[in-house]
């Protein structure tokens, strides 16, 4: 989960997908959240961040629509170099 500082949404955000794990019957593993301000730089840090992990998630939900765009820009190449 990509999260942004403590604003209402941001919030509202990580609340929800703490309660759809739980839901799920899935922990909510604090190495896999990673706090951050609200910018593309920002963004494209924190997807590098766990994209680079060697068991990165296979999603994770971005704050902001701006977090989005860096998100998938930078998974297009990791994805890929993956895949050899």
């Amino acid at each position: 989960m990509i999260s942004g500082p403590d604003h209402a949404y941001c919030l509202a955000r990580m609340a929800g997908y703490r309660s759809a794990l739980e839901a799920a019957g899935l922990p909510v593993d604090p190495e896999l959240i990673v706090r951050m301000q609200l910018t593309r730089e920002d963004g494209h840090a924190a997807a590098a961040e766990l994209l680079a992990r060697p068991d990165r998630p296979r999603s994770s939900p971005p704050t902001t629509s701006r977090q989005l765009a860096s998100t998938k820009r930078h998974a297009r190449p990791a994805c890929a170099s993956r895949r050899t």
